[in-house]
């Protein structure tokens, strides 16, 4: 009889880790904002720039950056960033989860990412634009306009 409670209670232990863990990860922000295709690479992007004449919105973030879970739980849900993103960009979602990695080290420094999360507006290999941190929807959506209107203005 004492096996069977301690068997019992080993599988309501078991059961209760496993939940807890499913719902904390179904809670969580999400890794890679929903109108970014996580698969993109940021020389794909690039070159879907060149092609279609819209910029790159590369988001530098990594998942262990609270500032980074914020922006895309925030500002990176708004419907207006969203749309005007999806309308006028190549979003490509760039992770510095591995900071410690050469490759990644490499790309920030292409980048001059100075801190998490920043975002970056290119057009053929030339930065518009450069805003780093949790910054509200509204400074985003001015950034933007600012960026795109500075785009044309060089055109």
């Amino acid at each position: 009889m004492k096996s069977n409670l301690n068997f019992l209670f080993a599988v309501l232990v078991v059961v209760s880790i496993v939940s807890l863990a499913l719902f904390s990860r179904g809670c969580s922000t999400p890794r890679v904002p929903e109108f970014i295709d996580p698969l993109l690479t940021f020389d794909e992007a690039m070159a879907r720039s060149a092609e279609s004449g819209k910029p790159v919105f590369a988001l530098v973030s990594a998942d262990w950056c609270t500032y980074c879970k914020s922006l895309k739980r925030n500002a990176l849900t708004n419907s207006r960033v969203v749309s005007w993103l999806t309308a006028n960009t190549i979003p490509v979602y760039v992770d510095a989860t591995r900071n410690n990695d050469t490759e990644v080290a490499a790309m920030t420094s292409r980048l001059r990412v100075q801190g998490f999360p920043a975002m970056i507006l290119m057009t053929r290999g030339q930065e518009l634009g450069h805003l780093e941190g949790d910054v509200p929807a509204k400074e985003v959506l001015k950034w933007l306009e600012e960026s795109k209107a500075k785009a044309s203005s060089q055109q």
